[in-house]
């Protein structure tokens, strides 16, 4: 499971893009682009995200299209690099 964006109460504080690993139950934390309320997808191994509001200026919505590598991401961990793999069979 993979939870990209969202916003605290905290003005500025970073949200994680956040991957929670089913077998050891155990959640990473990677660097992400910092937005909320927008739409996210995939295709393959990538993740699109589309909209919403950016921290900088949390008033204008945005109507951009980020697209985002997931295996960027996790490529220095082979357990997530081996299910990311087998998910879409690169």
């Amino acid at each position: 499971m993979i939870v990209l964006g969202g916003r605290t109460n905290t003005v500025g504080e970073t949200v994680y893009m956040e991957i929670y690993e089913t077998e050891t139950s155990e959640w990473k934390k990677f660097n992400s682009v910092q937005r909320f309320r927008h739409t996210v997808w995939t295709v393959d191994a990538n993740i699109y995200m589309h909209g919403g509001f950016e921290n900088e200026t949390p008033n204008i919505p945005t109507d951009s299209i980020l697209k985002l590598d997931l295996v960027s991401y996790i490529k220095n961990i082979p357990l997530y690099m081996a299910k990311c793999e087998a998910a879409f069979k690169s």
